[in-house]
């Protein structure tokens, strides 16, 4: 293996947390790792900290992402979340094909 191969670490944060959670746990996170090298982390956050996230985690060199994505682009899908949708909150990483949400 390459020794200047960067590692990707996503964590899922599942149905967990409050904004009050959400602020401290996430500027938490980005004292304490604020100083990492070859490694991309990612937190994929439930939809509605998204817009918190995208808050603290911009300029940070921490990503975070989604937990789900709809296969539509837009349409009749209550509570499906578009690409587009998502992108406007800075998402870089979703989690697709999650066995809880298989059917």
């Amino acid at each position: 293996m390459n020794k200047n191969t960067t590692k990707v670490v996503i964590g899922n944060l599942k149905m967990n947390g409050s904004l009050s959670f959400y602020d401290e746990y996430l500027k938490l996170l980005t004292s304490k790792l604020s100083d990492i090298n070859n490694i991309n982390v990612g937190l994929c956050i439930p939809y509605p900290y998204l817009a918190q996230a995208q808050s603290i985690l911009n300029g940070s060199n921490i990503s975070w992402g989604a937990q789900n994505i709809a296969k539509f682009e837009n349409g009749p899908h209550t509570g499906e979340v578009s690409a587009a949708m998502l992108n406007e909150f800075g998402v870089q990483y979703v989690i697709v094909g999650h066995s809880e949400r298989s059917t």
